[in-house]
C-alpha cells in the first residue's frame, strides 16, 4: 500500500500533467484533471486510492471553489441585474430541466434519478463562460453581462440543490418538508448574521488591512471566511461547501472584495485541482462503458437544449439573433457545480452518477471549444433552417416582451411603482405585525389583572388599530398590480386593440401558471414518490404551449403592417 504522503505527491504530479496536457490541446483544465484522476484512480491503474488525506484535500478544494464562486455573488449585485437576467435564467433552467427530466423518464429511469439528472445538467460552467468572455474581450457587451448575471442566478439555484441533496440521507426516501425547510432556514440565518454582524466588524478590519497593504492579513481574512463559514454550516447540518459560498458572498459585499478573491486564488487553484482529480478517481471505466450510449444521448440533448434554451430566452428578452446565438453557444457546457451536485447526489441513485456527469462535462466542454468562434456560421445555419412563420413569431414575441421587461427594469414605470409602493406595503405590514405582536405579549398580563375577556378585547382593539395600515397596504398593492397590468397592455389604444391586449395579458398569466406548474410537478412527484403520475407533467406543459400558440396569433394580428422583423 502506498503511504498517504506518496499518494498526495502522485496526485499533485498528475494534476500538473493533466492540466498541462489540457492546455496544450486548448481545452479547459478540468478536462485534463478528470481524465488524469480516472487513470490513476483505484478503478484503473490503481496508483492512488481515496485515502483520508486525499479526501480532506478534495473537501478543501470544494470549499475554496464555492468560496470563489460566492465572491462573484452579492445581494446588491443581484438587485442591480434587473428582470431581464432573471427571466433569461428562469427560462433557460426550466427549458433544460424539463427536456432532460422527460427524456430520462422516457428512457426508463425512475422519478428521482430523472429529477437529479435534470437538476444537475441544467447548470452551466461558470468558470468556462467567465474565461470565454474575458478571452474574447466582450466584458462590456450587454449579452456578456446578461450571461454573467444568469450564471450568478444559476449558482444560487445550485446552492439550493446542494442543500436539497445533502438533506436526503437514504436512497429513495420520501423527504419531509421539515427536513428541507430547516437546512434552508439555517442557511438564511447564517447569511443574515454574516451581513448584519460579521460584515460590520470586517468592514473596519478590511479598511485597516487595505490601508496598510498587509497581504498576509488579507489572506488570513479570506481563509477565516472560507473555512469559518464552512465549519458553521457543518455544525448546523449543512454541507460545508454551502457555508463557503455564503462566506464568499459575504466577502463580495465588503470593501476590497476583489482583492480578497485574488489573495485566495492560489489556494483555490491548488485545492480545487485535487477536488476535480478526486472526482475523476471515482470514475469506474466498466460502468462508463455500460453507460456510454446514455452518456452520448444526454450530452447531445444537453448541448441542444442549452443552446436553444439560452438563445430563445435571450432573443425573447430583446437581444438580436446574433447576440442570442453567441449566448446560446457560450452556455452549452456542464461545469464544476454539476460535479459538486453529483458528488452529493451519487449515494441516492442506482448508477455511477459521478462518472456519468464527469463524462458529460468532458464532452460538452470539448464541444464548446470546437464551436467557439464560429457563432456567425451557427447564426446563418439557424436562420436558413428556421421557417419564415417561426422567425416572425419569435420577432413578434421579442418586440412585445422587450417593452414589457423594460417597464420592470430599473428606471421603468413598473419598477418605480414597485419601489415606491413596495416600501409602503413593507412599512404598513411591519406596523400590523408590531401591533399584533405587542397585543399578544400583553394578553397574559391583562388576563391576570381583570376578570374580563381581556384577550378578545385586546385582539379586537388591535384589529381596529390595524385597519388603517392594512388598508394602506391594500391600496399600495392595488397600485402595483394596476401598473403591472399596464405593462402588458401597451399595444395600441383602439377598442379592438385593447381587447387583444387584455387577451394577451390573460394568456401571459395563464402561460406562467401552467409553465410553473409543469416545472413543480417533477419536484412534487419525486418527493412524494408518485412514479405512476409522471405523465401529468405533460398535461400542464401542453396547456402552456397551447396558451403560447394563442399569444403568437394575437401578436401576429397586432403587428400586421408594422416594420417588425427578425434580426
Amino acid at each position: 500500500m502506498i503511504p498517504s504522503g506518496s499518494e498526495l505527491a502522485i496526485v499533485l504530479l498528475f494534476s500538473l500533467i493533466g492540466g498541462l496536457v489540457a492546455l496544450r490541446f486548448r481545452q479547459p483544465v478540468v478536462i485534463g484533471l478528470l481524465i488524469a484522476g480516472a487513470l490513476i484512480g483505484p478503478n484503473a491503474f490503481g496508483l492512488v486510492s481515496q485515502s483520508e488525506l486525499i479526501n480532506t484535500f478534495a473537501e478543501l478544494g470544494a470549499i475554496f471553489l464555492l468560496f470563489s464562486i460566492g465572491v462573484h455573488f452579492s445581494v446588491s449585485k443581484l438587485l442591480r441585474i434587473g428582470v431581464r437576467a432573471i427571466v433569461v435564467a428562469a427560462l433557460k433552467l426550466a427549458f433544460v430541466f424539463i427536456i432532460t427530466y422527460e427524456a430520462a423518464l422516457l428512457l426508463g429511469m425512475d422519478l428521482f434519478s430523472a429529477f437529479v439528472l435534470g437538476a444537475i445538467l441544467s447548470v452551466t460552467s461558470t468558470a468556462l463562460v467567465a474565461k470565454m468572455i474575458k478571452d474574447m474581450h466582450v466584458t462590456r457587451k450587454i449579452e456578456a453581462n446578461i450571461m454573467i448575471a444568469t450564471l450568478i442566478i444559476e449558482d444560487v439555484y445550485a446552492v439550493f440543490l446542494l442543500t436539497l441533496f445533502s438533506s436526503m440521507k437514504v436512497p429513495g426516501e420520501t423527504l419531509q418538508y421539515q427536513e428541507l425547510l430547516i437546512p434552508l432556514i439555517s442557511a438564511l440565518v447564517i447569511l443574515t448574521i454574516a451581513y448584519i454582524v460579521i460584515g460590520r466588524i470586517l468592514k473596519s478590519l478590511l479598511k485597516w488591512v487595505l490601508k496598510h497593504r498587509n497581504e498576509e492579513a488579507l489572506v488570513l481574512v479570506a481563509l477565516v471566511l472560507a473555512v469559518g463559514f464552512s465549519y458553521a454550516a457543518s455544525a448546523l447540518g449543512l454541507e460545508p461547501a454551502i457555508g463557503a459560498f455564503i462566506g464568499g458572498s459575504m466577502a463580495a459585499a465588503l470593501p476590497g472584495g476583489r482583492v480578497i478573491e485574488q489573495s485566495i486564488l492560489p489556494f483555490t487553484a491548488a485545492f480545487s485541482s485535487i477536488f476535480f482529480l478526486s472526482m475523476g478517481m471515482l470514475v469506474d471505466p466498466a460502468s462508463f462503458l455500460a453507460l456510454l450510449p446514455l452518456i452520448i444521448v444526454f450530452s447531445a440533448l444537453n448541448i441542444v437544449a442549452k443552446f436553444f434554451g439560452m438563445g430563445i430566452s435571450m432573443y425573447l428578452t430583446g437581444m438580436t439573433g446574433r447576440q442570442a446565438v453567441f449566448a446560446g453557444v457560450g452556455m452549452i457546457s456542464v461545469g464544476e457545480f454539476s460535479l459538486l451536485l453529483a458528488r452529493d447526489a451519487a449515494p441516492l441513485v442506482a448508477f455511477d452518477l459521478i462518472g456519468f456527469t464527469s463524462a458529460i462535462v468532458v464532452i460538452t466542454a470539448i464541444s464548446y471549444s470546437l464551436i467557439a468562434g464560429r457563432e456567425e456560421g451557427v447564426y446563418q445555419f439557424v436562420v436558413r433552417n428556421l421557417p419564415y412563420n417561426v422567425r416572425m413569431s419569435l420577432a413578434y414575441f421579442s418586440h412585445y416582451f422587450r417593452s414589457v421587461i423594460r417597464s420592470f427594469e430599473p428606471g421603468g414605470k413598473s419598477f418605480r411603482t414597485f419601489i415606491r409602493e413596495g416600501g409602503d406595503v413593507l412599512l404598513n405590514a411591519s406596523a400590523v405585525i408590531a401591533i399584533v405582536g405587542a397585543v399578544i405579549l400583553l394578553i397574559p398580563y391583562a388576563e391576570r389583572a381583570t376578570a374580563l375577556p381581556a384577550g378578545y378585547l385586546l385582539l379586537g382593539a388591535a384589529l381596529l388599530i390595524s385597519m388603517k395600515p392594512i388598508m394602506g397596504a391594500l391600496e399600495s398593492l392595488k397600485e402595483i398590480l394596476d401598473d403591472f397590468s399596464d405593462a402588458f397592455m401597451h399595444m395600441g389604444k383602439r377598442k379592438s386593440q385593447v381587447k387583444l391586449n387584455e387577451r394577451l395579458m390573460k394568456d401571459a398569466v395563464l402561460f406562467m401558471f401552467f409553465f410553473l406548474l409543469s416545472m413543480n410537478f417533477p419536484l412534487i412527484l419525486t418527493l412524494l414518490r408518485l412514479q405512476s403520475l409522471w405523465p401529468l407533467s405533460y398535461i400542464a406543459l401542453a396547456f402552456s404551449m397551447l396558451v403560447l400558440w394563442d399569444m403568437s396569433r394575437v401578436l401576429r394580428v397586432l403587428f400586421v403592417g408594422t416594420d417588425v422583423k427578425f434580426e
